[in-house]
């Protein structure tokens, strides 16, 4: 891992977002384009450093996102009973975080790893709205190896985010899995999934529009109590070629043959 860096990305609208031709898509909304919208760009900051003893290894990692054009979708009353929903582009969005990964691995067979995000959100538009927003999120993974065979169990503990006006909260996941490996060919394994989640994969929201505030409590129930049975074969074809030997052999007619 670097100890630092810095990356640029641009965002650029699609046509959809900037084409000026409203439609309306209920009695009570309109969508439009909005030809004024400009490109998003990111500049992203990072600084990380690792530690390592023995069976312990950490990795810190604080970052900085700040945003040019950050664009969302706005809600606007029109009059009449109609609201105008359309892309916009805001004032900032900031996000600042650190992040901590610790691992401890094989200790009689055991193995443990923890990650944990701490998450600042800073967005404004004008003196018409400012929000802020502090989430703590990570992950928990166990893992148990005796020769062929690894128990292992993973749990991610979502945190919430902020853009625009809306928060959101991360998707929720839990698995535990049994892999058996025979040899270095052959993966064999079952998983059971979102264990215990009756909703399965959860995706809340809330829209703190002044105009139109919200809330979203989508999830996909099909999810829930998943058990998934997997095997796997996998080979180094580079290394038949590797390892061949090659030989030439010459004869006195002019003809020559390679072996391999």
């Amino acid at each position: 891992m670097e100890p630092a860096a810095f990356r640029y990305s641009p965002s650029i609208p699609g046509i959809s977002s900037l084409t000026d031709h409203p439609q309306q898509t209920s009695p009570y909304l309109v969508s439009n384009g909005n030809p004024n919208l400009k490109v998003s760009e990111y500049y992203n900051y990072q600084l990380s450093g690792s530690y390592t003893h023995k069976k312990l290894s950490t990795t810190l990692m604080l970052s900085c996102l700040n945003t040019r054009n950050p664009a969302t979708t706005d809600l606007r009353y029109l009059g009449n009973g109609l609201f105008l929903s359309q892309s916009m582009n805001y004032d900032t969005f900031r996000r600042s975080s650190g992040n901590l990964y610790v691992k401890l691995n094989d200790i009689a067979g055991f193995g443990a790893s923890l990650n944990i995000s701490l998450e600042h959100y800073n967005t404004k538009l004008k003196t018409e709205w400012a929000h802020s927003l502090t989430a703590i999120s990570g992950s928990l993974s166990l893992w148990w190896n005796k020769g062929p065979v690894t128990i292992s169990y993973w749990r991610k503990l979502p945190g919430k985010y902020l853009s625009g006006q809306v928060v959101g909260k991360n998707e929720n996941g839990d698995m535990l899995q049994v892999e058996y490996r025979p040899n270095k060919h052959w993966s064999i394994g079952a998983s059971w999934m979102y264990m215990f989640e009756t909703r399965g994969t959860q995706y809340p929201s809330w829209n703190y529009s002044a105009i139109n505030p919200s809330i979203k409590d989508r999830y996909i129930k099909d999810n829930a109590n998943m058990v998934v049975f997997s095997a796997s074969y996998s080979a180094d074809f580079g290394s038949i070629f590797r390892s061949g030997r090659r030989t030439l052999n010459n004869s006195d007619t002019g003809s020559s043959l390679l072996k391999m």
